[in-house]
């Protein structure tokens, strides 16, 4: 397929403010359910079964796993879709959007910020790695009678795919 039609991009979530709680909280609960299970069989006088507990030490490692989150944002023939991928395997589409279909598309900062208030969105998809991530962008739509708003990191490649199905849009040069 042609390249200039086809562009897919992957950021990771960063480990910060309530997700880092709740991957600590997440992992924490594994180990927990391991370590009572233990505590319990010997409780029990049954230490023989504490070691049938450890082949499935891999399975709290992937269950573990899952708590890592990554945004993927795809586009391909004027469609737009942003997906979820936890722990690098277990893929969940969020979102797919007509790329001609978003009303804005521009550089999210302060200015930005008052402006979305302003507009009353209903509903936003906050799909980057943090808020503080350099070249993070807003996509203004209109979804089931309601304003929505899907925040993501752009690169130049994005920029121009999105220039090229959405030309009305506004949108300036990035650092990747």
């Amino acid at each position: 397929m042609n390249e200039f039609n086809t562009y897919e991009f992957v950021v990771n979530r960063k480990k910060e403010g309530k997700y880092k709680l709740s991957l600590f909280l997440g992992r924490a609960a594994v180990i927990l359910v391991f370590v009572i299970i233990a505590v319990v069989l010997c409780v029990c006088n049954m230490p023989m079964l504490v070691a049938i507990e450890f082949p499935l030490i891999p399975v709290g490692i992937y269950v573990a796993k899952l708590f890592t989150q990554e945004y993927e944002y795809s586009m391909t023939s004027g469609i737009m879709t942003f997906s979820l991928i936890r722990g690098s395997s277990k893929r969940k589409k969020l979102l797919e959007l007509m790329i001609k279909d978003f009303r804005e598309i521009a550089p999210y900062d302060n200015r930005a910020c008052g402006h979305l208030e302003n507009i009353g969105i209903k509903k936003d998809y906050q799909l980057f790695s943090s808020p503080d991530a350099p070249d993070v962008y807003y996509g203004l739509f209109e979804k089931d009678g309601e304003m929505q708003v899907v925040y993501f990191e752009a690169t130049q490649q994005a920029l121009k795919i999105l220039r090229f199905y959405n030309p009305a849009t506004v949108v300036t040069n990035v650092s990747r």
